[in-house]
């Protein structure tokens, strides 16, 4: 989904081009992705690019077997390529980092 020079931006930090991304989603270092979901929010055309934002979450199982819930928010530009396909230029990961009440 992203477009050859695209750029994932995120906590541990940026991953720029489509083969480094793509590598990056694939060595998740003994991580298992049990669920994933994206809801969008807002979406807003300013031409040549689209800009979707919303919230994810994610559940993971970490190789000594915990599972994890991370929730956050999303801002991802779409741009459309030569051929009139709809690539990803630029993703923004932030997880939400405050604690829940009570802890």
């Amino acid at each position: 989904m992203y477009a050859p020079d695209g750029v994932w931006e995120r906590q541990s930090g940026p991953v720029e081009g489509r083969d480094a991304i793509r590598r990056a989603l694939s060595d998740l270092n003994g991580v298992q992705v049990i669920g994933a979901d994206m809801t969008t929010s807002y979406m807003s055309y300013n031409p040549p690019a689209v800009v979707q934002t919303g919230d994810f979450s994610q559940t993971v199982k970490l190789p000594n077997g915990k599972i994890v819930n991370a929730t956050g928010r999303f801002e991802a530009t779409w741009m459309r390529s030569s051929d009139g396909s709809w690539w990803i230029r630029r993703m923004v990961t932030r997880p939400n980092t405050a604690k829940p009440a009570g802890n």
